[in-house]
């Protein structure tokens, strides 16, 4: 044990273990701060590759969980792992825009993902879409029925 440290890296990582990664748990085991694990995790490998570990173990379980769901036909559980996991084979949430005055050969099409719950990322594309005449109306008046003010010119 180095000087001044009060628990060996053995206590660390076994209540690290005992508390499934979670440091403020395994800190509260021990009777010490949180900071107190985080600083010996910056000095010591050992204690930093326990924590990783017990993180991976949950990860592991939680997507045998989701797979579980996703065996039993629970919608959230498809949609989520659609969303995730299957977002590399095609399965997003996408918004396509097309200019409707130009002819169909030479649209330009904008993918682009939007996330509702981010307003100022959503303003900045509505308020771009809008000044080009590409935002349809409707969407614009579904966007601002979210509780968000949207301001369009033109």
């Amino acid at each position: 044990m180095a000087r001044g440290e009060r628990y060996t890296t053995a206590q660390i990582v076994e209540s690290l273990k005992r508390s499934r990664g979670l440091v403020s748990v395994a800190a509260r085991m021990l009777k010490c701060e949180r900071k107190t694990i985080a600083n010996r995790m910056k000095k010591n490998p050992a204690i930093a590759s326990a924590v990783n570990e017990e993180r991976q173990f949950f990860l592991d379980v939680t997507e045998a969980k989701l797979m579980e769901a996703v065996n039993k036909g629970e919608a959230w559980a498809i949609c989520f792992t659609l969303k995730t996991i299957g977002r590399q084979r095609g399965f997003s949430e996408r918004v396509e825009f097309t200019a409707m005055d130009v002819p169909i050969a030479s649209q330009p099409i904008i993918n682009q993902e939007i996330n509702i719950y981010d307003p100022v990322r959503m303003a900045k594309l509505i308020a771009a879409f809008a000044d080009v005449k590409l935002l349809p109306a409707d969407l614009v008046d579904a966007l601002a029925d979210e509780g968000e003010t949207i301001e369009v010119s033109g």
